[in-house]
């Protein structure tokens, strides 16, 4: 759907930001958000760190909420955001939320993180 954003909506407020498409549904803000907070539990769940799960909770929240405020969504746009990351979590979890779900099993998941972090760690300039 194509529906334009706000008229409250202020694009000259961007700075080093170059605006992929003029359009307000859904939030794809919201949507990464809350599917990068729900895959963050989905792991977590795996170890005694669930006291993390708020917080998490909180930021995707805060960020998709934070469109609205902004200007940049209507509402409606962030609530269907919010529903399109909850949806991709249960794609990639296989409606289980759980880590046995997952397309990828855990071991090669995290094999392959741990990859891609030597690579990133690799590409940094050492510190002094």
């Amino acid at each position: 759907m194509q529906r334009a954003r706000p008229v409250y909506n202020n694009a000259g407020d961007f700075l080093l930001v170059v605006a992929v498409d003029s359009f307000s549904f859904p939030s794809g803000h919201a949507a990464r958000a809350m599917f990068l907070a729900l895959y963050a539990l989905v792991w977590l769940q795996q170890g005694s760190q669930m006291a993390w799960a708020v917080p998490i909770i909180v930021w995707g929240l805060a960020t998709a909420f934070s469109r609205c405020l902004m200007g940049r969504h209507f509402l409606g746009d962030v609530l269907a955001g919010l529903l399109v990351g909850v949806l991709t979590t249960a794609v990639v979890t296989q409606g289980t939320f759980a880590l046995g779900g997952l397309w990828i099993p855990a071991a090669q998941a995290s094999a392959l993180h741990a990859h891609i972090m030597d690579q990133i760690h690799a590409l940094m300039p050492q510190r002094l």
